[in-house]
């Protein structure tokens, strides 16, 4: 029964300008929703229009803007709604245009001050972003039931971390090792593949591509998990470093695999084939690895009544309370233990009849050597 929070999305986070909050807004509604011309161009007005309409300065960052506490408000959907239906109006579109546009425009933002995720976005109680940023925390979206609400919510929710983390590390200024690690699931959802269509979605990936690399300086780290290899657009996968990847199902997933994990076709495929449950081909980018890794993870005891973890150590120092006292080890030492294991593993030597290899990260993770 505890009281519902909100992210208030149109609140404009520490260091922007209205102009600039209004653009981060647009990628989000682009992300999520497929748009065509005249659409784009109607939302990115919308948005700095209703910043506009409250007085904001819209290339002034807030805080060079001191009365915005008594006399600066704070956007709606509501407002949001009210200002595109009357800029659609003002426009002079033919009528077949002027009602098709005006359909669009309303089921979907009207949609978000009625649906699940509409408290969540504004209206609740204010969440404190830098106070989240803090501590482990996980956002539990399954009570909204709309994938695409649920998606809205999702990349809003990164928008915000992001927007807050970034004044938070100049603040606090540079530090070794992650400060932040946003884990974004079913991203095939939100990052989905454009197959290299030219489409605001696909120039909304183009953005996420570009804060990837730039948070890297901020020590803002993403984990992004998908399904299928194939679902996600390649640009992402093309901008992590770190990459794992299941058994994939499919041609197009496999072709993926081998591009992005330093192999050819074939023998892509060959690993493919020896993937079972709890195993998976791992790759960082960095110029020194010059094939994967395959590791496996047995299943976990039987804690139904128990969680794994008994408490929450800080990010980057998570140790399980069940698989003994190793901590999450470096790159450095897998490939130690990928040297080890060339020597004598074949792919089908199951991990622990081979005395030599070691034992590392969670309890009983064991890395093999690929085609050495």
């Amino acid at each position: 029964d505890s009281m519902p929070v909100s992210i208030d999305l149109f609140a404009i986070p520490p260091g922007y300008t209205p102009r600039g909050w209004a653009g981060e807004l647009y990628n989000i509604f682009a992300t999520v929703f497929s748009m065509e011309e005249p659409l784009p161009q109607l939302m990115s007005e919308v948005l700095e229009r209703i910043y506009e309409d409250n007085g904001w300065t819209l290339d002034l960052r807030i805080e060079d803007q001191p009365e915005i506490s008594t006399s600066r408000l704070v956007p709606s959907f509501a407002q949001m709604l009210d200002v595109g239906l009357k800029t659609i109006g003002e426009k002079g579109y033919d009528r077949e245009i002027r009602e098709k546009m005006t359909g669009w425009y309303t089921m979907r933002v009207a949609s978000f001050q009625t649906n699940e995720a509409a408290v969540f976005l504004e209206g609740g109680i204010p969440l404190d972003i830098d106070e989240v940023l803090q501590r482990n925390v996980i956002f539990s979206l399954e009570d909204i039931k709309n994938d695409t609400a649920c998606s809205f919510v999702k990349v809003a929710l990164v928008k915000k971390l992001r927007a807050h983390d970034e004044a938070r590390a100049r603040k606090l200024g540079a530090s070794k090792g992650l400060r932040t690690l946003i884990v974004l699931e079913e991203a095939q959802k939100e990052l989905r593949n454009s197959h290299g269509q030219d489409t605001p979605q696909s120039k909304s990936v183009d953005s996420f591509c570009n804060a990837i690399q730039q948070d890297r300086k901020w020590q803002l780290g993403y984990l992004i998990v998908g399904q299928n290899a194939s679902d996600i657009d390649h640009r992402v996968i093309s901008n992590v470093a770190f990459r794992a990847m299941h058994q994939e199902p499919g041609q197009a997933d496999l072709e993926i695999m081998a591009q992005t994990m330093n192999m050819d076709l074939a023998t892509a495929t060959e690993f493919n084939k020896k993937l079972k449950q709890g195993m998976a081909l791992m790759y960082k980018n960095d110029g020194n690895m010059t094939s994967p890794l395959r590791v496996q993870m047995p299943q976990p005891p039987d804690v139904s009544d128990e969680p794994v973890f008994t408490a929450q150590p800080p990010l980057g120092k998570l140790k399980a309370a069940n698989y003994g006292e190793h901590g999450i080890y470096t790159v450095g030492e897998l490939s130690k233990a990928k040297l080890i294991a060339s020597r004598t593993v074949d792919m089908d030597t199951p991990a622990e009849e081979i005395p030599e290899i070691k034992q590392i990260a969670w309890g009983r993770l064991f890395v093999y050597a690929l085609g050495q």
